[in-house]
């Protein structure tokens, strides 16, 4: 939603129904699917989280779902992306989990 604020529609016994669907629609036709449609590509995604946003997801999960992109398109940015990996977590929780996904990459063909 604009603003980044989450709108909760109320629903109630005295809900109009009809607005409200029509209502939901337009979120859907005018920020929804346009948003959407903005990402759909895996070229799309890749453009994103190589630019460092990644809204909706953490910084972890933004390097991981980027590098599994970068190895099934077989991108020549996935090296440099996987050295950013190993300094961003570099002593932090998340160390071991990025190491595990680093194997699971050299594994997959």
């Amino acid at each position: 939603m604009p603003n980044k604020d989450d709108y909760w529609w109320q629903i109630s016994l005295d809900t109009a129904v009809e607005g409200m669907a029509k209502e939901i629609q337009n979120v859907l036709n005018v920020l929804a699917i346009p948003k959407i449609m903005s990402h759909i590509s895996d070229d799309d995604l890749i453009s994103e989280w190589m630019a460092g946003r990644s809204e909706g997801i953490t910084e972890f999960q933004r390097y991981v779902y980027l590098s599994t992109l970068l190895k099934l398109n077989n991108r020549p940015e996935l090296s440099k992306v996987i050295e950013e990996m190993k300094t961003y977590s570099k002593g932090k929780p998340i160390e071991n989990s990025m190491n595990v996904h680093l194997k699971d990459l050299e594994t997959y063909e």
